[in-house]
C-alpha cells in the first residue's frame, strides 16, 4: 500500500513522436503561469488539458468544469520518445507539491495523536476518543484524496489512450 498518490504508465502508439506531440498540443491550452497548478486557470477554454508541451516532454493538468476546484487533481508529466518503429509516451501522474505538504502535516498530526492516546492509555486514562477520531479522519482522508486524485487521473488516462490510439499500455 502506498501513502502518497502516484500513477506511472507507458503508452505505446504507432504514431511518430512529432504526430504524438502535435496531437497532444491540439487538446492542450497553454498554461498561464503557476495558477494552472492551483486550479485557477483550468476553467477557461474548450480543450481537455492545460499546460506546457515541450519537444520531448510535457507537463499538463486536466481541464476542470466551470465552477469546480480540485487541489487533489493530478499533475500529468511525461516524455515522448521513439522505441523502434513505434512511439512510447511515458506518463507519471502525481499530486501537486503543496498537497504533499498537506499530506505530511496530516500524517504528522495523526502520529502525534496516536502518541498522545498511547501515553494516556499507559497512564491508565482511557482516552479512546483520540484513537476513534484518528481512525475516522484517516478513513475520510483516504477516501477523499483517492476519489479526488484517482477519478480525474483515470479519466485523463483514458483521454490520453484515446488520443494516441494506443497499441498497448504498461502499468
Amino acid at each position: 500500500m502506498f501513502i502518497l498518490p502516484y500513477i506511472h504508465f507507458t503508452i505505446t502508439t504507432e504514431k511518430t513522436p512529432e504526430e504524438a506531440r502535435s496531437l497532444l498540443e491540439s487538446v492542450t491550452d497553454p498554461e498561464k503561469g503557476l495558477l494552472v497548478y492551483f486550479g485557477v486557470a483550468t476553467h477557461a477554454g474548450d480543450k481537455d488539458f492545460v499546460g506546457k508541451i515541450g519537444d520531448a516532454d510535457f507537463k499538463i493538468a486536466s481541464r476542470l468544469r466551470f465552477g469546480t476546484h480540485n487541489n487533489f487533481q493530478p499533475v500529468i508529466e511525461g516524455q515522448i520518445r521513439t522505441a523502434g518503429s513505434s512511439t512510447v509516451v511515458d506518463v507519471q501522474m502525481r499530486s501537486r507539491w503543496f498537497v504533499y505538504v498537506f499530506y505530511t502535516l496530516f500524517f504528522g498530526a495523526g502520529v502525534l495523536l496516536c502518541l498522545i492516546a498511547g501515553a494516556a492509555l499507559i497512564k491508565g486514562v482511557s482516552e479512546r476518543m483520540e484513537i476513534v477520531l484518528f481512525a475516522v479522519l484517516w478513513i475520510l482522508f483516504n477516501l477523499l484524496f483517492r476519489c479526488f486524485f484517482f477519478f480525474p487521473a483515470e479519466k485523463a488516462r483514458q483521454k490520453l489512450e484515446e488520443l494516441f490510439e494506443t497499441v498497448s499500455v504498461e502499468v
